[in-house]
């Protein structure tokens, strides 16, 4: 049988922590906001990355009340015509400001693709890769 623990006060420090260095204890590093993913080779910078509240030019006005939908999120201009048959699944929003990248939002706030000047066939493939194959009601 073990002995009962002892409180923080009348223990001894311990050794010095081998190994990396913790990351400080910021209210980024607390919430989990500063965590990124891994972006597969080739990606655009902002992949992987948390997308910052952006301004909208419609209704709703900003990236986050978009995102309660719980649906992914399509920023950009004109690409509601590409994503029309995942609109059950995607919702699809324009920039306010001269927002360069076109970006496909995670649900949970993270770029999932993103893309400088995509054509239609780029944007339906990333569609495709995140939402799935499009079924014959087109939702």
């Amino acid at each position: 049988m073990s002995p009962p623990p002892r409180d923080a006060e009348s223990c001894p420090p311990g050794p010095p922590p081998s190994g990396p260095a913790l990351p400080a204890r910021t209210p980024h590093g607390i919430s989990g906001i500063g965590i990124t993913y891994r972006a597969p080779r080739g990606s655009h910078p902002l992949v992987g990355r948390r997308v910052p509240d952006l301004r909208l030019a419609d209704t709703p006005a900003r990236l986050y009340e978009a995102l309660r939908e719980g649906k992914f999120v399509l920023v950009g201009r004109d690409v509601a015509a590409a994503a029309v048959s995942w609109a059950g699944r995607v919702v699809t929003v324009s920039p306010a400001t001269s927002l360069r990248p076109t970006l496909l939002v995670r649900p949970d706030g993270y770029a999932a693709w993103a893309a400088e000047d995509p054509g239609p066939d780029e944007v339906c493939q990333a569609l495709t890769q995140w939402l799935g194959p499009v079924d014959r009601q087109g939702a």
